[in-house]
């Protein structure tokens, strides 16, 4: 009996598909990366944003191990929130809960890390924005600005540090309002976000736990779309 010889093409299965997908993903881990990580060029300017939020908080490169220096401040975030004109209630503090989760849990979750990246992400999204050359041509006075940025800098700064502020201001906010509701049980209008940074000595002087600057740092009300409210 005559057998066709043609080749029967193997169907595709889950596990090729799985793991060509997963080849993809390691890819664009990589790429993004090694442009994160990478001196300044037109390319990673250009996908500084998507680049941004694939790398934090859960990819940020630190390099303390070759490079070693003493941690020299401490933030904490403390959030409220409000619905029409009535408070729910005084802040929560959200970083210290985390760090007793974090401490006295033999397999943590990432939460902590998620909490105390969101006040770094804003603060250093902040100094880098108010201290650009064109930032300070426009606007003087930039260095004196609080926690929340008034638009007339936004305008004044490059695409990619307002986008990298704006994208830093949207999550903070969303953290908010997820912990007012977790707290409360209502969904707020409005929060307010505190951000407690404890400066310390310098290394030769701490070995009282007492010693060491507090500061607060407030924004004003924000709706769930980072737009003040205004009273």
């Amino acid at each position: 009996m005559y057998q066709s010889r043609n080749k029967v093409n193997s169907p595709i299965t889950w596990p090729r598909v799985a793991a060509t997908g997963a080849a993809g993903v390691l890819a664009l881990h990589f790429g993004f990366t090694f442009l994160h990580v990478a001196p300044a060029n037109p390319v990673s300017q250009q996908l500084a944003p998507a680049v941004g939020l694939w790398m934090s908080p859960f990819f940020d490169q630190n390099w303390e191990l070759f490079a070693p220096d003493p941690v020299s401040r401490d933030t904490g975030l403390l959030v409220r929130g409000m619905t029409g004109d009535e408070s729910l209630g005084g802040f929560i503090d959200l970083s210290t809960a985390m760090l007793e989760r974090k401490l006295h849990n033999p397999v943590p979750d990432n939460l902590h890390y998620t909490v105390s990246s969101a006040s770094h992400n804003l603060l250093s999204a902040r100094q880098d924005l108010i201290r650009d050359d064109s930032v300070l041509a426009a606007v003087p006075e930039a260095a004196e600005s609080g926690l929340f940025l008034s638009e007339e800098l936004l305008e004044a700064a490059p695409d990619s540090l307002r986008t990298a502020y704006e994208r830093t201001v949207d999550a903070i906010v969303q953290l908010a309002i997820n912990a007012v509701r977790a707290e409360t049980g209502v969904t707020p209008d409005a929060v307010q976000v505190r951000v407690v940074t404890h400066e310390f000595p310098r290394w030769s002087e701490r070995a009282d736990a007492g010693v060491g600057e507090v500061a607060y740092s407030d924004t004003p009300w924000l709706t769930a779309d980072g737009e003040e409210v205004i009273s």
